[in-house]
């Protein structure tokens, strides 16, 4: 477990590191650090004699997804460096990436979570370049209606028969996507007597209609039998409530706030990263449109400083949080050689700051 997360984490490091000086040209000098954490004390430019500049920012319209931004509203760490943010809540991470890699970019930079990476790797047409390490993810849930069963307490084997022939409703361009895979893929490997593996000719397999979502995926079951499929029915996270509460889904993979409205709805939350997965999680990060990088490095860098500051108050103040975070943490030290990478430690739970924020109306009614 312990070399999968150093993986993990030597991986998106190397992937901050590359895009960013690919990005950047030359890395500049950097921050000196505070006393207490290495919160950038001023900006590099001087803080309050920079220039005001407008940055076009993506948030989520979840805990996670904006409780950094609003901390950094809140606090006025954006006024501090003479940021004025224009911001837009997206619907995920695929919606907000494609904004910024557009030709006339819409967005800046952005949250995005740590299941979509992969997306902001991709080195085809207007690149994008990781910016900021934000904090593991424990925002996916499988949620099921309470008629087949399966709970939180449900074991490997339970939840291995549950899936047999089932359909979930998930947000393949999306981490829940990736998470349900992998869930699925556990289930073959605990879902016999006794949390053993199950035989091949008897493992789930998934089938789903997005090419992209399937490209590397490799069929457990050499029968391909359809009493063992589990079809992955790809619809946006938005919307996945509401065929919930249709009666449509019975079983979905969601993120917040859609988890929310399906449980009000009756659904059972059977498993989140933090119950069944530890070991399998995502880093949340924020990137940038690498043309926006070129443009305004010094701009790119007060507003990173400013995120810098918000996650110095976050990790400080825990006591202004609602919910308590997963046990785990992430804790990174600045990259003495760029200073637009900041390595800062996640939380364990958020401030009351990103509730101010709009919302995204849920469509059950209760």
């Amino acid at each position: 477990m312990k070399k999968a997360r150093a993986f993990l984490s030597a991986l998106l490091s190397a992937a901050l590191c590359a895009t960013l000086l690919a990005g950047c040209g030359q890395p500049a000098s950097s921050t000196p650090a505070g006393p207490a954490s290495g919160a950038p004390a001023s900006s590099p430019s001087g803080g309050s004699d920079a220039e005001w500049a407008t940055v076009r920012v993506g948030i989520h319209s979840n805990g996670p997804g904006s409780a950094l931004f609003a901390t950094a509203l809140e606090k006025g760490y954006f006024d501090e460096e003479h940021i004025k943010v224009e911001y837009n809540i997206v619907a995920g991470g695929g919606v907000e990436m494609a904004a910024m890699r557009a030709d006339n970019r819409t967005l800046d930079v952005g949250f995005i979570g740590g299941g979509v990476a992969w997306n902001a790797m991709d080195a085809s047409g207007n690149q994008l370049s990781f910016v900021f390490a934000d904090s593991w993810s424990n925002n996916e849930n499988f949620i099921a209606a309470p008629e087949l069963g399966i709970t939180a307490e449900s074991s490997w084997q339970e939840l291995y028969e549950a899936l047999k022939g089932q359909t979930v409703y998930v947000d393949t361009s999306t981490t829940p996507g990736n998470w349900m895979k992998e869930f699925v893929s556990r289930c073959n490997l605990k879902g016999g007597a006794g949390d053993t593996e199950v035989p091949d000719a008897e493992k789930l397999w998934i089938d789903c209609e997005s090419s992209n979502f399937m490209e590397s995926y490799q069929n457990p079951n050499p029968t391909k039998d359809a009493a063992y499929k589990v079809t992955f029915f790809n619809m946006s996270n938005e919307t996945i409530p509401a065929a919930y509460q249709s009666g449509d889904a019975k079983l979905v993979c969601c993120y917040s706030p859609s988890t929310k409205t399906c449980i009000k709805c009756g659904g059972v939350k059977v498993a989140t990263a933090e119950t069944h997965m530890p070991d399998f999680t995502y880093i949340n990060t924020w990137v940038a449109s690498q043309k926006w990088i070129q443009e305004d490095p010094e701009v790119v860098q007060r507003f990173v400083n400013a995120l810098v500051k918000a996650e110095d108050y976050r990790a400080h103040n825990l006591q202004d949080a609602p919910a308590p975070w997963p046990k785990r943490s992430l804790r990174w030290k600045r990259a003495p050689s760029t200073p637009t990478i900041a390595w800062y430690s996640p939380p364990r739970s958020w401030p009351t700051a990103w509730r101010a924020l709009p919302r995204a109306r849920a469509p059950c009614t209760i």
